[in-house]
């Protein structure tokens, strides 16, 4: 690889400084915020290990410290916890992606990893410094008092009890992490197609996941189970992680019956078809324990050896 050069630098810094202006002071720091990885994952692709941290350590240290300096302690604080978790996932990534044996789904699955690492740390420590959890409680309840408000003024007296914080935090850091590894490589893989041969995703009907999400998914059963049986509040969040299983075998089984029909040398358009009969709640439950059975069994061999 070549050693970095003045013009990189610039081209990387001026990126990063774009992202986090658009982020801090427009309306299109909701859609910039996806991004912030991607200057350091380009750089950690195209650049050596060693000469990247290096950069990346003087560059942001300067630009937090400058913060520190000018802004305050709290806001230095808050600006690390969302720049250095982006540093993280964008080199994994980019390293991962700079090596010519893997491929696109294994770097996008690393970046997955990472990114659920770091939002759980992030989660965890901004809890323990800034009081974050008991600032979102406060915010929910807030919020399901004007739900039943409002519900009240339409005449309905009786809206059932909210759902359980802990049972929707896991659920919404899946919604934060999943994007991030996507958006970042789909972005990345245009911009690094001159240097690094293009990766790919594969086809949704190729998509599997590992044996190990069944073992995953019986151990949280387990501590679900035991969470019922000593009535313990703090295991809702394992509701959460269920839900979200839940949702992965449902695609999984999707995933199985587009192959059923790439196996038949049928359309994929009759997917339309099938991914709106899937909502129909007896058979969405058909789906899911298909999901299931894909992971678990070797169906998708027995396929191609009967076409």
């Amino acid at each position: 690889m070549k050693p970095i050069n003045n013009q990189y630098d610039w081209i990387y810094s001026a990126v990063l400084f774009i992202l986090i202006f658009i982020l801090s002071f427009t309306p299109l720091g909701v859609v910039s915020i996806w991004f912030l990885p991607l200057p350091f994952m380009l750089l950690a692709a195209k650049q050596p290990l060693i000469p990247t941290l290096i950069f990346i350590v003087i560059t942001n240290g300067s630009l937090l410290l400058g913060m520190y300096a000018v802004l305050g302690e709290e806001i230095a604080t808050m600006m690390a916890l969302l720049i250095l978790p982006t540093v993280f996932i964008g080199l994994l990534m980019g390293r991962l992606y700079s090596h010519k044996e893997m491929s696109g789904s294994e770097v996008v699955l690393g970046g997955l990893m990472a990114s659920s690492i770091v939002i759980i740390l992030v989660f965890a420590i901004s809890s323990s410094v800034f009081g974050a959890y008991g600032k979102l409680q406060a915010a929910w309840d807030g919020q399901w008092m004007e739900t039943q408000t409002l519900f009240a003024t339409l005449g309905i007296e009786e809206i059932g009890e909210p759902p359980q914080l802990q049972t929707l935090i896991p659920v919404l850091m899946a919604i934060i992490a999943i994007p991030i590894p996507l958006l970042n490589f789909w972005a990345g893989r245009r911009l690094l197609q001159k240097r690094i041969p293009l990766k790919r995703i594969p086809l949704f009907f190729h998509w599997r996941l590992p044996r190990s999400f069944l073992l995953f998914y019986g151990a949280m059963l387990l501590l679900g189970l035991i969470g019922i049986s000593g009535g313990e509040d703090s295991f809702r969040w394992v509701d959460g992680v269920l839900l979200l299983l839940h949702m992965l075998f449902f695609l999984q089984g999707l995933s199985f019956v587009s192959y059923f029909l790439h196996c038949k040398h049928k359309n994929q358009s009759w997917m339309i078809l099938v991914l709106f009969v899937s909502f129909i709640p007896l058979l969405s439950l058909l789906f899911y324990a298909l999901g299931i059975l894909d992971v678990g069994t070797k169906w998708r061999s027995r396929l191609v050896g009967k076409d």
